[in-house]
């Protein structure tokens, strides 16, 4: 699937539903959808236009353009007897796309990141990006290649490649490379590349003078053999095809300083761009501080989190035992290393638009990380969500918080079961402290947002 950040807002009609079917089928036969930058008109016009170009009529606010993605041909192929086009799938969208899958990581998060193809990608509200249309020549033309929809391509790809779109430049986000789209392609961004087919665009690019830049956000020469994908990728063709790829691109972007040290042998040119929120996307001002009822003490992720929960192992149990008013809320998972109680209550997995109101359920939010070589390297980005809602965060001292939190300004760090104890009773009985601190943090990750940071990857890329 290929999407072409649009950028009006979108008119909530039914053309959504009408046309996800079509979508799904489009790439489940080869195909790859693009959703391209249109001006506003009528649905008159919108009609007047479809026809010209073989469109259904169904949807007055969709223009389709067909064209055969085989051996570069072009052409005007009709739709199979189930809508579905034989080739490319061209749809032009007046209106937007809503940002893909947000927040946990693991095979099932606090977040869908799956069955993005069909809605997460190309849905948009007035508290998504926001982009205003571009007029004119782009300033640039960047491609990013996606390994998989989900929240790493959310965060490292969508989030920036949205703001560098609403700055006049052209991106488009696809799952597939292709020679094609780097004839077009000034700048080819790859997350995580991983298929052979990647790397040989990369070693092509090169030739031709194009910009090649991998997109890393974890260490995945050090995986913990707990994490669900060790077995993919533990001495896997894909690790390697990653290695290789690392080493032939001209740039790599990654999250933290730490792992910048682990990239720096297979590539010297490392840039680390540390993970960011799309403010529009998140609520506007910090949740208010109740004093009145129960206190939600949560966590929100995935499986790959197990063994990081398994820290607050006894923990939990005793903070529901000394307090008969408290809630602990788990958000994205149901199997969890804690004895089953009435109040332990578990939320399931959320769209991204849903995110922030999952987490706004909290009042406190825990983020406990097992200190290893793997996660010495990953982001600070849990204690960032929480702090965009405003509320205080209980971390684990290790240097991914270390590097950012200030221990009783901003959060909390517990470097063991009795800190963790103490730290989330103190904020369970302070309701002043819980929102100060929560205040402080949010003025943090407020620092933390894309409209504020897009810079840094236009510096990156070479184009301030």
């Amino acid at each position: 699937m290929l999407v072409d950040f649009c950028t009006q807002p979108l008119d909530r009609t039914s053309a959504i539903k009408q046309s996800e079917d079509d979508l799904l089928r489009s790439a489940k036969h080869g195909g790859s959808a693009t959703i391209s930058n249109l001006s506003a008109c009528t649905h008159s016009e919108t009609r007047r236009r479809s026809r010209l170009r073989g469109a259904s009529t169904r949807n007055s606010c969709w223009r389709w353009r067909l064209n055969s993605t085989r051996a570069g041909r072009s052409s005007t192929s009709s739709l199979r007897r189930d809508g579905a086009p034989r080739s490319l799938l061209h749809r032009e969208l007046v209106g937007g796309i809503r940002p893909c899958a947000a927040g946990a990581h693991g095979a099932r998060g606090a977040v869908h990141a799956q069955g993005v193809l069909r809605n997460e990608w190309r849905r948009i509200t007035e508290r998504a990006s926001g982009l205003r249309a571009t007029k004119g020549e782009p300033l640039a033309k960047i491609t990013y290649i996606v390994e998989q929809y989900g929240a790493c391509a959310w965060y490292r790809c969508y989030t920036p490649g949205a703001a560098l779109r609403e700055l006049g430049h052209d991106v488009v986000l696809d799952h597939a490379p292709s020679i094609e789209r780097l004839k077009e392609t000034e700048i080819y961004v790859f997350q995580r590349p991983a298929r052979s087919v990647s790397l040989d665009i990369i070693r092509k690019a090169n030739k031709l003078g194009r910009m090649t830049v991998v997109e890393i956000d974890d260490d995945y020469w050090n995986l913990h053999p707990t994490n669900p994908v060790y077995a993919s990728w533990k001495d896997s063709k894909g690790l390697r095809v990653l290695e290789e790829s690392t080493r032939a691109a001209q740039m790599v972007t990654v999250t933290t300083k730490e792992l910048s040290e682990v990239i720096r042998p297979m590539n010297r040119n490392v840039r680390v761009l540390e993970n960011v929120l799309p403010a529009a996307h998140w609520p506007k001002s910090p949740k208010p501080v109740s004093k009145d009822s129960g206190v939600v003490v949560g966590w929100a992720g995935g499986s790959a989190h197990f063994p990081d929960l398994k820290l607050l192992s006894g923990t939990v149990e005793q903070l529901l035992r000394q307090h008969d008013d408290i809630i602990v809320a788990i958000g994205g998972m149901k199997q969890v290393p804690f004895e089953s109680h009435e109040r332990l209550h578990f939320y399931e997995s959320v769209k991204i638009e849903h995110y922030p109101d999952m987490l706004a359920r909290f009042d406190i939010g825990l983020a406990p990380v097992v200190d290893s070589r793997f996660n010495r390297c990953k982001s600070d980005l849990k204690y960032i969500e929480y702090s965009m809602i405003g509320i205080p965060t209980v971390a684990s001292r290790i240097p991914t918080y270390e590097r950012t939190v200030t221990h009783g300004h901003d959060g909390f760090l517990a470097r063991n079961p009795k800190d963790w104890l103490k730290h989330v009773q103190r904020l369970i009985e302070d309701a002043d402290l819980r929102e100060e601190v929560g205040l402080r943090a949010r003025e943090l990750a407020e620092s933390r947002t894309i409209e504020r940071s897009v810079c840094q990857w236009e510096e990156a890329y070479g184009l301030r």
